[in-house]
């Protein structure tokens, strides 16, 4: 993923996490997957992000913590695991150092902890964009160690929707 920023860009987190980005940033990860059980799998990604200009502050007045890197190369580790209960809910754990896409994404040095579970409501319906829209319940845990740092929804609450298409080619 690429990503240029013209302007800076804040994104916070409650209560006094700060993190600002410019310029150009991109990521690349390597994923796998194995399906270890009938409904049991696991996946894996590791990578590298590049951000130009990245500045972490606290915000706080009486114990203000501030880090930059001009131009910085670290890189990204995901290790997750997903058992599909049935085939219309999964239950979800993911550990993560670095970038992710999403809770507070795009955000590299970040030590990240979710789980929750996904649902596929209308999986059995004839229209394509019923059956292919999922919805996930996820709580976090998201810890910025170069200003120490948290942010958490400890309660698998946030929702988070998207459609989720397959495409299968014919064989001849």
């Amino acid at each position: 993923m690429y990503q240029h920023l013209w302007n800076e860009v804040t994104q916070s987190g409650p209560p006094n996490a700060i993190v600002r980005r410019k310029g150009n940033s991109w990521y690349n990860h390597l994923n796998f997957s194995w399906k270890i059980h009938s409904k049991l799998y696991t996946h894996l990604s590791i990578g590298v992000t590049y951000v130009e200009n990245l500045y972490f502050g606290n915000n706080d007045s009486s114990n203000p913590v501030e880090k930059f890197y001009p131009e910085s190369l670290t890189p990204d580790f995901n290790l997750s695991m997903d058992y599909r209960w049935k085939p219309w809910i999964s239950l979800h754990a993911t550990g993560a150092y670095g970038t992710t896409f999403v809770y507070l994404d795009n955000i590299p040095r970040k030590r990240q902890i979710s789980y929750g579970f996904r649902i596929a409501p209308f999986y059995k319906s004839n229209l394509g964009i019923l059956r292919t829209f999922r919805a996930e319940f996820i709580g976090y845990y998201i810890y910025l160690p170069d200003i120490h740092q948290s942010i958490k929804s400890i309660i698998p609450i946030f929702p988070y929707f998207y459609w989720q298409w397959t495409f299968k080619v014919k064989k001849k």
